[in-house]
C-alpha cells in the first residue's frame, strides 16, 4: 500500500536534485546512515524544529512504493513517535509526486501551497 513521505530540504538542495535526479542527503542523513522522512502529520513539527526561515525549506511528497532501499519505522526518543526511515543512499526525484511549499507564521512553518512536481521543475 503506498502511503505519502515527506522529506523536509532546502531550496538549495532541491536545485541539486533537480539537476542531478537525486535529493541530496543531509549531514545529519549521512551521520545517521538512513534518509530522515516524516508523515503527514510530522512534517511541520520537523521544520519547525530543525529549519530556520532563512533554509528556505520544501517538502518533498514521495510515494513510499517508489522508494529504493529498506523503509523501517522506528521509534523517536526526543519525539516521542515512530518516524519512517529508509535504508537507501539514494533517493530520487522520480519517486516524488508533489512539492509542498512552506511560509512562516507568527507560530513557525505553516502549508503555503501543494503543487504536483511536474508543475515545479524550474
Amino acid at each position: 500500500m503506498s502511503l505519502p513521505l515527506y522529506k523536509i530540504i532546502t531550496k538549495a538542495d532541491w536545485q541539486i536534485a533537480q539537476r542531478t535526479g537525486f535529493v541530496p542527503l543531509s549531514a545529519v542523513d549521512a551521520r545517521d546512515g538512513f534518509v530522515h522522512l516524516s508523515t503527514i502529520a510530522q512534517y511541520i513539527a520537523t521544520a519547525n524544529l530543525y529549519f530556520s526561515a532563512d533554509s528556505r525549506p520544501l517538502v518533498i511528497e514521495f510515494n513510499s512504493d517508489q522508494l529504493g532501499g529498506e523503509l523501517r519505522w522506528e521509534w523517536s526518543e526526543q519525539r516521542q513517535a515512530d518516524f519512517p526511515h529508509l535504508y537507501t543512499d539514494q533517493l530520487p526525484v522520480n519517486a516524488a509526486d508533489a512539492i509542498v511549499e512552506l511560509v512562516v507564521t507568527d507560530q513557525g512553518f505553516a502549508v503555503c501551497s501543494r503543487t504536483p512536481l511536474t508543475d515545479c521543475i524550474d
